[in-house]
C-alpha cells in the first residue's frame, strides 16, 4: 500500500463581538439609506401633496384685476394655518374696494358740479365782443369741458356695461364730425371728411363708439398744432382714420399715450385719458386702436373694427342674433 496525505485548514470563525459589530453596521446603513431617499424623494412630495391648496390661492392672488371690484379670495381646502391670511387679505381687498368707490363718486361728483358753472361761463363768454383775451378765454373753457366730459365718461362706461346693437358707422362718424367741426374749426383747423357711399355696418354699442369717434378727433384737435386740416375718414372695411398736420409724436412714446392719464405734453389740454378709451372701446368690440404713423408732418390714428356683411345683418336681425339696428 502506498503513502496518503491529508491536509486540512480554514480561517478562524468570527468572535462574537466582531459579528455583532458587523450586523451592526448593516442593521444602521439600510435604514440610513432608506431614510435618505424617502427624505428627498417622498418628503417634497408629500408637502406638494399637503399643499396644493395654497398654489390654487396663489393663483386666485394672480388673477386679481384693479378694474375688477368685489375680487375675493376662497379658503375651501386651504390649511387652517393659512386661514387667517385669507381673511386678512379679503378684508384688505374690501378697504381697497371702498376706497375705490369713495374715489370715484367724488370725481363723478365733481365732474357733475363742474359742468354747470362751466356752462354758464361759455354762456357768459359768447355774450362779450370777439378779441384775443376772450378767445384765448373761450379755448380754455373748451378744454375744461373736454376734460369734465372724459371723467364722466369714464365712470359712465365703468358702471354701465355696453350694450351692442347693429350700427351703421357713417351714421356715427359723420355726426360726430358734423357736430365737431365748429369746435376744430374755432381752434384753427378745417377738417374733411371721407367715407363709403354704403352701409358700414358693426355690432356694437352706440354711445362708446360715438365716444370713440370723439376722442380721436378731440385727440387731433388738442395734438394737431392748431393749424392744417384734420382729415376723418371711414373705409368699407370698418378702418377709422384721423390724421393731423401737426409736429408728430417721438417714436418712444407710440404706446405709452395709450396708457391712462399719460400727456404728451404734460401741460397741454385733455386729461390724458383719452387715447386709453379709445383702445378700451376698439378692443371691446375685438378691434384694434394704434398709432400708425407720426413725424413732423403729423400723425395718424386707425381703429379697425371687425365689420359685418349686408347677408349677415340680414340673417342676423331674422335669426334674433341681432338687436334692431342702433341708426
Amino acid at each position: 500500500m502506498g503513502t496518503f496525505a491529508i491536509l486540512s485548514g480554514g480561517g478562524g470563525f468570527l468572535s462574537l463581538f466582531h459579528a455583532v459589530l458587523l450586523f451592526g453596521h448593516i442593521a444602521t446603513i439600510v435604514p440610513g439609506i432608506a431614510l435618505t431617499v424617502l427624505t428627498l424623494i417622498g418628503v417634497p412630495l408629500v408637502i406638494r401633496f399637503c399643499l396644493r391648496s395654497v398654489r390654487d390661492l396663489t393663483e386666485q392672488i394672480d388673477r386679481i384685476d384693479f378694474a375688477a371690484r368685489g375680487t375675493r379670495l376662497t379658503d375651501s381646502r386651504v390649511p387652517r394655518e393659512i386661514l387667517p391670511v385669507v381673511a386678512g387679505v379679503n378684508e384688505a381687498l374690501q378697504r381697497i374696494d371702498a376706497g375705490f368707490e369713495v374715489t370715484q363718486r367724488f370725481f363723478m361728483n365733481a365732474a357733475h358740479e363742474l359742468r354747470t358753472p362751466i356752462a354758464i361761463l361759455r354762456v357768459q363768454l359768447d355774450a362779450f365782443p370777439t378779441d384775443i383775451a376772450h378767445e384765448k378765454l373761450r379755448a380754455v373753457v373748451r378744454r375744461l369741458t373736454v376734460v369734465v366730459n372724459q371723467i364722466l365718461d369714464i365712470e359712465r362706461f365703468r358702471q354701465n356695461p355696453m350694450e351692442k346693437k347693429l350700427l351703421d358707422l357713417r351714421t356715427t362718424v359723420s355726426t360726430v364730425v358734423a357736430d365737431l367741426a365748429p369746435y376744430a374749426i374755432a381752434e384753427g383747423y378745417s377738417i374733411e371728411l371721407d367715407q363709403p357711399q354704403t352701409s358700414v355696418w358693426v355690432h356694437g354699442d352706440a354711445q362708446a363708439l360715438d365716444r370713440l369717434v370723439i376722442n380721436l378727433v378731440q385727440n387731433a384737435v388738442q395734438h394737431g398744432g392748431k393749424w392744417g386740416t384734420l382729415k376723418v375718414s371711414l373705409s368699407a372695411d370698418g378702418t377709422i382714420a384721423v390724421q393731423d398736420e401737426g409736429p408728430g409724436i417721438p417714436p418712444d412714446r407710440h404706446e405709452q399715450i395709450f396708457e391712462p392719464f399719460y400727456r404728451v405734453n404734460p401741460h397741454g389740454a385733455g386729461s390724458g385719458s383719452g387715447l386709453k378709451m379709445v383702445r378700451d372701446i376698439a378692443h371691446f368690440h375685438s378691434g384694434e386702436a394704434i398709432l400708425v404713423e407720426s413725424s413732423p408732418s403729423g400723425s395718424r390714428f386707425v381703429v379697425r373694427l371687425p365689420i359685418i356683411s349686408p347677408s349677415d345683418v340680414h340673417a342676423g336681425i331674422r335669426d334674433g342674433r341681432f338687436l334692431t339696428p342702433a341708426n
